[in-house]
């Protein structure tokens, strides 16, 4: 029997919907690991700080004690560096980090804020991976490519989404979980999508926005000569002085130029000190501005002469365009609005892992209820095992990884890339087995996230207590987290029948 043809007026609705199955069938596979990642990266800080449980809980001692104090470690460890940068504690990260070297090539140290001695605190990349991985797949321009392709697509998907739904308003109020098979899953895709649409559109466009270096490089081929260099230097202004030659002291102490800073930035708002050339006579010092309270993502900067002290330049004025752009960062990022709006961004963010996945899930089910099983049904169930359990499983092994690692053990950060990458690894190979399928593999994440609460308390058996004590939950809303979603995973592999 021959197959009726389709309707002029039906056309458009078909191949919206054909470029929102393919689309987002071949590029959710990468989509949900970064979605995963974002979704983590949301609490970089909070992140960090659970793995690094030896820095000290919110000591009770002043920014410019604390400044001084690293200034003063600075002068013992570094005195001819080329620059100088110290960090101190904040309401969402208790480090008192500094810093020394020249360019790229700087060096670290954590120092505790009561008496400026360095500390030992574990080697990691903390949860500056997750934002890593989210921003270019550990993998340079090339992942920042691919990234910036597959958000593309997800705005292409949310829109064709969008147009293909006739009946937007009532899958609004209709989730049929006991139904099971694609309609239960078809459902949750519905009600993700139509709950979070502006928030995901807003996510996706922000992100794709903040590669246009790499993606729309002809603006900065036409008027810098495609040199990155150029372009930030039209932006941030150089306040450096060619070096005098001459030795001189710093005015001391440092921790002086900070109600000065108040006074401009708002009390409680500068954040980072840097000290370029000390002990020269055109040494200078800058004082920069947290951007986390702001919508764009811009520090706003003070200058002063180091042997002086008077005030040598400012910025606070930048071009429209510039504050356009970092606005679109601070939209991606969400600091803005304090703890409470990464909350909101992290729900919404878990919401968009959910539809990527229930997408996923529902193209093999649909087609085997309608067609029956195939080869490339089957390729397809694998593929996608690997990519929602096996970042699942990834993510875990990271935090993991930075428990029952050696302390010693050098280049502990690229063991957890490692660990990282090993996890979608292992999904592939369970993927592999004719045995596992679903069950296996989020039964396996599950039990990763399960036990990961137990695995912290009994490597670092007294962190939990002090930290609450000090009026700091970090470390008991990662654990308990991890203990909801591992339940949740173990839950889900209960209710699935193995798949091969």
């Amino acid at each position: 029997m021959s197959r009726q043809p389709q309707p002029a007026a039906a056309w458009p609705t078909i191949s919206w919907r054909q470029l929102h199955t393919w689309g987002g069938l071949l590029l959710g596979w990468l989509l949900l690991p970064v979605f995963v990642t974002g979704t983590l990266a949301v609490f970089e800080h909070e992140l960090s700080r659970w793995m690094q449980p030896e820095i000290p809980s919110r000591p009770e001692v002043s920014r410019a004690e604390a400044l001084d104090r690293a200034v003063a470690f600075l002068q013992q460890q570094a005195p001819t560096a080329q620059s100088w940068m110290v960090s101190w504690p904040s309401a969402r990260d208790p480090a008192l980090s500094a810093s020394w070297g020249a360019g790229r090539a700087m060096e670290q140290a954590y120092l505790d804020p009561r008496d400026g001695q360095p500390m030992a605190v574990r080697d990691t990349l903390g949860g500056h991976l997750f934002v890593d991985f989210h921003y270019e797949l550990l993998a340079g321009k090339v992942g920042l490519w691919l990234v910036g392709v597959a958000g593309l697509a997800m705005v292409i998907a949310l829109i064709t989404g969008t147009l293909i739904h006739a009946r937007l308003f009532k899958d609004f109020f209709a989730f049929r979980p006991a139904a099971g098979g694609h309609k239960a899953w078809l459902d949750g895709h519905n009600l993700s999508g139509v709950l979070t649409l502006p928030f995901l559109l807003m996510i996706t466009y922000s992100g794709v926005s903040l590669s246009f270096t790499t993606l729309y490089p002809a603006t900065t081929n036409q008027l810098f000569d495609g040199n990155g260099g150029k372009l930030r230097s039209a932006v941030v202004r150089d306040f450096s002085r060619p070096p005098a030659g001459e030795a001189a002291p710093l005015l001391l102490p440092l921790s002086r130029y900070l109600p000065l800073t108040d006074a401009r930035f708002g009390e409680g708002n500068s954040r980072l000190l840097r000290v370029v050339r000390p002990g020269d006579g055109h040494a200078h010092v800058e004082v920069m501005r947290s951007a986390e309270d702001q919508l764009a993502l811009i520090a706003h900067r003070l200058a002063f002469d180091g042997v002086s002290g008077q005030p040598l330049d400012e910025q606070f004025d930048f071009r429209p365009l510039t504050v356009a752009f970092r606005a679109m960062a601070g939209l991606h990022v969400g600091h803005y609005g304090g703890l409470a709006l990464s909350w909101i961004y992290f729900i919404c963010g878990a919401a968009g892992c959910l539809l990527i996945a229930s997408g996923l899930l529902l193209y093999p089910l649909k087609r085997r209820q309608r067609y029956g099983p195939s080869r490339w049904l089957s390729s397809v169930d694998a593929i996608n095992q690997i990519s929602i359990a096996g970042s699942l499983q990834a993510c875990a092994l990271v935090l993991w990884a930075n428990r029952l690692l050696p302390l010693e053990l050098s280049a502990r950060p690229q063991w957890e890339v490692a660990l990282l990458c090993s996890g979608w690894l292992l999904s592939a190979l369970l993927a592999c087995w004719p045995r596992a399928g679903w069950r296996v593999q989020l039964g396996l994440a599950g039990l990763l996230w399960l036990l990961l609460p137990a695995v912290d308390l009994l490597t670092v058996s007294d962190h939990w207590w002090a930290a609450w004590a000090a009026g700091e939950r970090v470390f008991v809303v990662v654990d308990l987290l991890a203990l909801a979603l591992g339940l949740a995973l173990l839950l889900m592999a209960g209710r699935r029948r193995a798949d091969r």
